[in-house]
């Protein structure tokens, strides 16, 4: 712990342009004569990075009893264990206060070692409290935790904390914080940071967690943003009709590179491939089920396994690029350039087609999903295709009731007929 905590101070110094050097902390004990004569007591100093403390152990005994190196007592073994214990706490406390973020001086160790104080009442401020959530959340890089998911976690921590040193102060505690608080964040994410409704129900979302975390060390007696129940605002999904994914299929394209593009982005539409996924794909992830060609590969967002059966035109793509010279010396089964040129490239491809949709890498997804919806298929089906845990994530976000839909359905149930 305490190398993980030198390690987050020295990336900070070094974003801020500052060296690091880790503190140094000793104890040291000696005697001073007593008015009674061969007689000492037993002092104790304290130093921190340079800043001394003393204080008196009250520990008394013959001077020529007293080995200052070693810190022992001849012919007492209780007060020689006093010191030790004394000096193991002075360590421990130190390093407690290290991890949790708190600043140090050698009187308050020797104080805190007494049991003259506490450390700060055992409370972390507000601002301490959302590093050390954070630091748990590193912790689990690799193996709950995906690093795209921790950027976004440290993202709204630097919002946190922006927060409450403009509104409040930065030594602001937890428990002097008011309900009021959430909504006064509410409207500084949307005011004074520019998110949109729902980034700010996100970000608020994740105060109110950093609270509850800070709530179960005990480090606050309450959370203030228990009573925040703020929604998030549902976004029509959009999707491409089959009329739009035909135009783009049919589109004749003179460079190479947006017809590559364009290629990869029809996979996705049949295929219901997230763009990281798609970029990690490769022959070893095609296998066969009962003779049918699958895609089966675990989400680089959730883990899960989604086992994907290939429609004609994802399997001619696939033969397509099968000895394509880039595809094989990155060992991909597509063509995929980075996020931002593909979507770039997408954009131009709309306009060619004539599709009024904006293009982009995750419309490929939900527009699988809509396709399947709209050709019987369950929604549990299509949510072990997606890779989602829950169908209800699938009802959520992907399938809506469309237009084409509706009118599908009531055709076939009433027998509309055209004028």
């Amino acid at each position: 712990m305490a190398f993980q905590q030198d390690y987050r101070k020295t990336e900070r110094k070094i974003k801020e342009g500052k060296a690091y050097t880790a503190s140094r902390l000793s104890v040291l004990f000696w005697s001073h004569p007593s008015k009674k004569a061969s007689y000492s007591n037993i002092y104790c100093r304290v130093t921190l990075d340079g800043e001394r403390a003393e204080s008196s152990m009250a520990i008394g005994c013959p001077t020529i009893d007293f080995e200052p190196t070693t810190a022992t007592i001849a012919n007492d073994p209780i007060n020689t264990g006093r010191l030790a214990d004394f000096k193991a706490r002075v360590f421990k406390i130190f390093g407690e206060r290290e991890i949790t973020e708190r600043k140090s001086t050698p009187l308050q160790l020797i104080e805190i070692a007494h049991g003259l104080r506490q450390h700060d009442n055992d409370r972390l401020t507000a601002i301490q409290a959302a590093n050390h959530w954070m630091t748990q959340k590193e912790a689990l890089l690799g193996f709950t935790i995906k690093e795209p998911t921790l950027q976004s976690y440290r993202r709204k921590r630097d919002i946190v904390v922006q927060f409450l040193t403009e509104v409040y102060h930065k030594n602001i505690m937890v428990d002097d914080l008011k309900p009021i608080t959430g909504t006064q964040f509410h409207n500084y994410c949307l005011s004074s940071v520019g998110l949109d409704i729902n980034s700010t129900v996100k970000v608020v979302r994740l105060l109110k967690s950093i609270f509850n975390y800070a709530f179960e060390n005990e480090w606050c007696d309450r959370n203030p943003l228990l009573t925040y129940t703020a929604k998030a605002k549902k976004k029509p999904v959009i999707a491409l009709t089959s009329e739009e994914l035909h135009k783009i299929m049919a589109l004749q394209l003179i460079d190479s590179g947006m017809a590559r593009v364009r290629d990869a982005f029809v996979f996705q539409c049949v295929t219901g491939l997230a763009y990281a996924d798609l970029a990690a794909l490769s022959h070893r992830h095609i296998v066969e089920h009962r003779g049918i060609k699958c895609i089966e590969k675990p989400r680089q967002k959730t883990g899960e396994l989604a086992v994907i059966p290939l429609l004609p035109i994802a399997r001619t793509l696939i033969d397509q690029y099968k000895t394509d010279r880039e595809c094989l010396l990155k060992n991909k089964l597509m063509p995929v350039l980075t996020n931002q040129k593909m979507n770039a490239y997408l954009k131009s491809i709309g306009e060619m087609a004539g599709v009024k949709t904006k293009l982009n890498t995750h419309l490929g997804r939900k527009t699988f999903a809509t396709y399947l919806r709209d050709n019987g298929i369950s929604n549990e089906t299509i949510a072990s295709v997606l890779g989602h845990a829950k169908s209800r994530v699938t009802e959520m976000f992907y399938i809506q009731a469309k237009t084409e839909t509706v009118l599908k359905d009531f055709t076939a149930t009433f027998n509309f007929q055209p004028n």
